[in-house]
């Protein structure tokens, strides 16, 4: 059954346009965190040379992810696998790794193993995107945004809206670093990392 998030609808175009630009054109992708799908099916179609793999820590999101790929247009997207951001992963090179608004619902452990994890596997001059709120230095915080990184916070001290320094700083232990900076609609950015 395929499930559907309002978010898609706000911000779905606006990513599409980055990978747009990024993207090289038969790139392999792996999107962590992949939720209920929508994103992994709207990027397969409009993307049809890339080779989109999903995945997904939370089992219960699985059949909806399948049911999006069992569908799909193109046969570009694959069907999803179980990942953990904190774990090791077992995946084949890749081109490029995205993770949509998984930062700040995540302990600091998902940002780490994933850079960890992007450091072994992406191709040389692979892509990292992440997409959601970030603190930036020297860019003043939207007061929608502190609010929401207070509520984040009283739901589970360990989430948050990241610090983009922090983020960088680590990644440059894996020999990633910043590329590049898109304002994106309602407060929200897409960070393009390189390795």
């Amino acid at each position: 059954m395929k499930l559907t998030s309002g978010h898609f609808e706000s911000n779905s175009q606006p990513i599409l346009s980055v990978l747009q630009q990024e993207l090289k054109q038969s790139a392999d992708v792996l999107e962590v965190a992949s939720g209920y799908g929508q994103h992994a099916d709207f990027f397969c179609q409009q993307l049809p040379g890339v080779s989109w793999q999903p995945s997904e820590l939370n089992v219960e999101l699985l059949p909806s992810i399948v049911a999006y790929a069992q569908d799909s247009l193109n046969q570009n997207l694959k069907m999803p696998i179980i990942l953990d951001a904190c774990g090791d992963w077992e995946v084949d090179p890749v081109d490029a790794i995205i993770s949509i608004n998984l930062l700040h619902v995540s302990p600091k452990q998902a940002c780490s193993g994933l850079l960890r994890n992007a450091g072994k596997l992406l191709n040389p001059e692979g892509l990292i995107f992440f997409y959601g709120p970030f603190i930036r230095p020297d860019v003043e915080t939207a007061a929608s945004n502190l609010m929401f990184n207070q509520r984040l916070k009283s739901m589970n001290p360990d989430w948050g809206i990241p610090e983009l320094t922090q983020v960088t700083e680590e990644a440059a232990d894996y020999g990633i670093e910043l590329k590049s900076i898109y304002e994106l609609p309602a407060n929200n950015v897409i960070v393009v990392l390189k390795k």
